[in-house]
C-alpha cells in the first residue's frame, strides 16, 4: 500500500482540482515558484487570464454605468456597482491563481486585455464614441500582447 504524504510547500484550493495536471516546482528553502521559466503559459491558465480580464472590464463598465447621474454617497451603493465589485473579486482570484501557476512576466501582459475590452465595451454598452487613433492604439496593444506572449 502506498501512503501519500502532503506536500508542505503547497496549499490546496478547490479550484486546484481543475488544474491538478499543471506541475509546479517544490519550494525547498525558497518560495514556491511555477515550473521552468522557458515553458509557455498552460492553456487553462490563459483561459483564466482572459476570463479575469473580461470580469475586470465588465466590472469597470458596471462601475461607470452605476455611477452615471449619481451625486449622493449612498446612491453609489447600487446593484451595478456592487456587481462590478463582485466581478473584480472574481478577476482577482483568477489573477492570483494564475500567478501560482505561471511567472509574473508571462501573466502580466494579459492585463492589457482589460484596457482593450473597456475601450471597446464603452462604445457598445455605454454608447461612447471610438476614435481612429483609439482603434489604432487597440491594435498596437494587441500586437504588443502577442509579441510578449510568444517564445
Amino acid at each position: 500500500m502506498v501512503i501519500l504524504e502532503p506536500n508542505p510547500c503547497s496549499t490546496f484550493l478547490p479550484i486546484d482540482i481543475l488544474f491538478e495536471h499543471i506541475p509546479t516546482e517544490t519550494c525547498g528553502d525558497s518560495l514556491r515558484t511555477p515550473q521552468s521559466s522557458g515553458r509557455p503559459v498552460p492553456l487553462p491558465i490563459i483561459g483564466l487570464l482572459v476570463g479575469g480580464a473580461v470580469c475586470a472590464a465588465v466590472g469597470q463598465l458596471l462601475f461607470a454605468a452605476g455611477a452615471q447621474g449619481r451625486t449622493g454617497l449612498l446612491s453609489f451603493l447600487n446593484l451595478r456597482i456592487l456587481t462590478g465589485f463582485a466581478l473584480y473579486a472574481v478577476s482577482s482570484l483568477f489573477w492570483i491563481y494564475s500567478l501560482s501557476r505561471a511567472r509574473l512576466i508571462q501573466v502580466y501582459p494579459f492585463t492589457v486585455l482589460t484596457f482593450v475590452l473597456i475601450y471597446l465595451g464603452s462604445a457598445v454598452i455605454l454608447g461612447q464614441r471610438l476614435s481612429m487613433p483609439g482603434l489604432c492604439g487597440v491594435a498596437l496593444v494587441l500586437a504588443g500582447l502577442y509579441l510578449l506572449s510568444i517564445r
